[in-house]
């Protein structure tokens, strides 16, 4: 009980907050510091449970490391959210024979002016009590190493030395815990001299920093990084004045220091790849619909700063997206509440500018709670606008073609019926003024002839002869117009005596010049017999219109193409209107578009050129 009571008085003399759980997670001492920051007077909390009277810290990360150090039995250091200052603390909680000593500090401004003035008054009575702790100290020597040597933190009790005039010069080693030795691998300290034992301490700084305490009396902590003496590792440092003595405390943080150098280091990697990324990325806590994070692409986007937008919470959703999108999105969000997988989503997006873009996104879970459903997403969306637009104009365009080419095929139709219309006109014409006639005139012929007289035997010779002649036409006239259904001068002599021949038929006012080039390779029948029609056609185009006294028609085959050339020396035409009216232009084009080629006219006055040209 002694040894409680005099370690008790020590803990209550440190200037920051501290209190001791038994293995039961009762308290069963606060110091002054401790009771003044909680607001309560030590009867409501000595012997009652941790978590009867701090309820709502349960689910928070206090509750965890207080039961892994009772659990544990390790040293350990943390910070957490205070329930009852909403600011951040940080604690040390060192294991005990019997239970844990839990010391900790607030960053939060006003808790610092309550600390300060907590030290003023401590200073008022340190003065007072110096001298009876100082020697409670010395006759509790014993009690004070059982203590230190509980805990997993490096302690020391320093005496000053000082010079002829009172400046001091160094600290004698008096009292060192298990955790010194065995932090320093040394157990012949007492007695040392600090400063020449660890020369650093003045390198680093620490040995002035020990001097203020001294001089003004006022507690000092700092966290520095010691190089010396084959140390090279971080520390957390507390000095306390106790009449002529230094109570020193230090605890090797450097995992924690390199943990925090690697976080920052990896958080600004990962800032900086997220805002090179082209695309948006952003993290949402589903639960309030707050967007926590959001890159440079989505706040130049929106035109507001990341905390602006987290400070919008569901408001940004509100504002940004587009009313008729609205419902389908709150829902992905809403469902990807439950343990669904990633799923895609697309939306439309309004900027600050008015503009609309469409977003396609996909996020998945990174926080999800004990049941596993998801509670945070974080997730990257694409800005989508122009492939959409290109999207819709290639329907639209696929639309046109689709209609273009329908039309062209009732085009082609059309001319194919006209074609063959006018073929068959043509054909009847050429039967009935042609043909037809002939025959007649060989009926009437033999309807001349006189049997029944013996007289009329030289007439009838007369007849009967020139119904042998006009036979003869008749024979004639149809070998021509077979010749023109098919001709069959091009199966038995080939394509270039087929158009030669085409030419000689044509000759009269026009004089016709064919020319040919390396037409000897071999054509399929249908190729030689579409070139033999368009060549007719364009020769008898130029007859009937032309009025021309020349024409050339050339015919050459090059690299598996095939090129008709027609020229004339005629009047001309009017390309547009010749195609809209003309039956035989529109045959030629109708057969070029089946064969997948082209063809061009250029037309002026003593000058007509029409170029075809087809793959093989």
């Amino acid at each position: 009980m002694s040894d409680f009571i005099h370690a008790a008085a020590v803990l209550d003399a440190l200037p920051i907050p501290c209190y001791v759980l038994d293995n039961e997670a009762n308290f069963i001492f606060i110091n002054k510091k401790a009771l003044a920051y909680f607001k309560k007077p030590s009867a409501d909390m000595l012997g009652k449970n941790v978590w009867a009277i701090f309820k709502h810290s349960i689910n928070t990360t206090y509750y965890h490391e207080i039961n892994q150090a009772f659990k544990n039995k390790k040293e350990t250091s943390f910070e957490y959210l205070s329930v009852f200052t909403e600011s951040w603390i940080k604690l040390t909680v060192t294991p005990l024979p019997k239970g844990i000593l839990v010391t900790f500090s607030t960053t939060q401004k006003n808790m610092e002016n309550v600390i300060r003035e907590a030290e003023q008054r401590y200073l008022i009575n340190l003065e007072k009590d110096i001298d009876i702790r100082t020697k409670e100290l010395q006759n509790s020597r014993d009690e004070l190493e059982t203590i230190y040597n509980s805990t997993l933190m490096s302690m020391s009790v320093l005496s000053a030395i000082n010079d002829e005039n009172g400046k001091i010069t160094d600290f004698q080693i008096a009292l060192v815990n298990k955790a010194l030795e065995k932090e320093t691998g040394r157990d012949d300290l007492i007695g040392k001299h600090y400063a020449q034992e660890f020369p650093g301490i003045k390198k680093s700084g620490l040995f002035d920093l020990m001097l203020k305490v001294m001089e003004t009396g006022l507690p000092q902590t700092t966290e520095y990084f010691y190089p010396y003496e084959g140390f090279n590792k971080w520390y957390s440092c507390m000095f306390v004045k106790m009449g002529d003595s230094l109570l020193a405390t230090n605890l090797d943080i450097s995992e924690r220091k390199i943990a925090e150098q690697l976080s920052l280091e990896n958080s600004a990697m990962i800032q900086g790849i997220a805002n090179s990324a082209p695309d948006m990325l952003y993290a949402i806590n589903l639960i309030s619909l707050e967007q926590f994070y959001s890159n440079h692409r989505i706040e130049q986007l929106v035109e507001k700063s990341q905390d602006e937008i987290k400070k919008m919470g569901k408001d940004f959703f509100e504002q940004f997206i587009h009313p008729d999108d609205k419902v389908n999105f709150y829902n992905e969000l809403k469902g990807r509440l439950s343990k669904r997988e990633t799923k895609e989503l697309v939306y439309r997006l309004i900027d600050a500018k008015g503009h609309i873009h469409w977003i396609k996104t996909k996020s998945a879970a990174y926080v999800r709670d004990e049941s596993g459903f998801s509670t945070h997403i974080v997730g990257i969306s694409q800005d989508i606008t122009k492939q959409r637009e290109l999207e819709e104009r290639n329907k639209q365009l696929t639309l046109e073609r689709n209609e273009l080419e329908k039309q062209q095929q009732k085009e082609i139709l059309k001319a194919t019926l006209n074609a063959q219309e006018e073929e068959r006109q043509r054909i009847a014409e050429s039967l009935h003024n042609g043909l037809g006639q002939v025959l007649y005139g060989v009926k009437t012929s033999l309807e001349r002839l006189n049997l029944g007289s013996a007289n009329a035997i030289e007439e009838n010779i007369d007849i009967l002869n020139r119904s042998k002649e006009l036979l003869s036409l008749c024979i004639q006239e149809s070998r021509k117009i077979s010749h023109e259904l098919m001709p069959s001068i091009l199966e038995d002599f080939g394509l270039k005596a087929s158009i030669k021949d085409v030419c000689s038929q044509l000759r009269g006012k026009t004089h016709f010049n064919c020319t040919f080039s390396n037409l000897d390779v071999h054509l399929d029948k249908y190729i030689q017999l579409a070139v033999y029609r368009i060549v007719q056609e364009l020769s008898l185009n130029i007859m009937k219109h032309a009025d021309a006294k020349n024409a050339h028609i050339d015919v050459s085959v090059l690299d598996d193409q095939i090129y008709i050339m027609a020229k004339d020396n005629g009047k001309g035409f009017d390309s547009k209107k010749s195609k809209k009216n003309g039956i035989g232009l529109k045959t030629i084009e109708s057969k070029v578009k089946l064969l997948n080629g082209k063809i061009t006219f250029a037309s002026k006055s003593n000058e007509t050129i029409v170029r075809i040209q087809f793959p093989l």
